[in-house]
């Protein structure tokens, strides 16, 4: 789930940021890898977001 949280932040962000945060309490239950992949998903998506209601409130 975090590879398709980082995957999915470049084309649809806010699926990224929630596969993020879910695959994060997976993780912390479970105990498997992928943090990293679940942080990028987040950030990205969230970086994302930012950029598209930046550019939206400028035009």
């Amino acid at each position: 789930m975090a590879i398709a949280a980082f995957i999915s932040s470049f084309f649809i962000a806010i699926v990224g940021v929630i596969l993020g945060v879910v695959a994060l309490n997976n993780i912390k239950q479970t105990g498997e890898k992928g943090t990293g992949f679940a942080w990028a998903g987040i950030i990205i998506g969230g970086f994302s977001i930012l950029a598209a209601v930046a550019l939206l409130s400028a035009w």
